[in-house]
């Protein structure tokens, strides 16, 4: 799979000629990620069609590294751009027959300062975690701790054993800021699936027929 990288120096080649027309290397990167032409909604991977789940646990981004927690005596509110996570903290175990989801079903409790968080029941719908397996079998205990007014320790471990040997273990600090979270809105500002689809139904009208 191309990287960034990539598609900014083709993007810079094709700035520097002052050509009018994306170059073929260009075409053939963008048809690598898109997956080619678009026929209905399902040839759309979940992520552009706006489907997907609380990361679980957090892990850095690009962007969107925000979360907002909200905490009363019986629920603690994680609140992210993307998502809402619900964690109760009666701590009482799941049912077998819980329902799974994309972001999985959060419990929690309280070891002295720390918040301890365990999600599971996720659904087989997206990656386990780095990309890699399903996360249907993955449990993750996180772990908030305060350091100061302004900090938190977050730590995370994820034990899947159907798709990792050893539990994959994970930490970072979380600093307190002044800022407001807004909605991302996904689906209301999806226009790439419908562009994209009707970029592929004007490509069938004006193909030329094959001799």
């Amino acid at each position: 799979m191309p990287g960034v990288e990539d598609i900014v120096a083709l993007l810079g080649d094709a700035t520097a000629t002052k050509t009018t027309a994306p170059p073929t290397q260009l075409l053939a990167l963008f048809a690598a990620f898109t997956g080619g032409k678009k026929d209905t909604y399902t040839d759309f991977m979940p992520s552009e069609r706006c489907l997907f789940g609380e990361n679980v646990p957090y892990m850095p981004e690009i962007d969107g590294n925000y979360v907002q927690i909200i905490q009363s005596r019986d629920y603690v509110a994680l609140v992210t751009d993307f998502h809402r996570r619900i964690v109760a903290l009666d701590a009482k175990p799941l049912s077998g027959n819980a329902p799974r989801s994309w972001s999985g079903t959060s419990t929690g409790h309280w070891e002295g300062d720390t918040l301890v968080v365990e999600t599971r029941n996720f659904n087989d719908r997206s990656p386990s975690f780095a990309g890699a397996g399903t996360s249907g079998g993955k449990v993750v205990t996180e772990r908030f701790t305060r350091t100061s007014s302004t900090g938190i320790a977050y730590a995370a471990t994820i034990v899947d054993t159907k798709t990792f040997k050893d539990k994959v273990e994970l930490s970072f600090p979380m600093t307190s800021v002044d800022a407001r979270i807004y909605e991302a809105a996904c689906h209301e500002g999806n226009y790439s699936m419908r562009n994209s689809l009707s970029a592929a139904r004007l490509a069938d009208a004006t193909a030329k027929p094959a001799k």
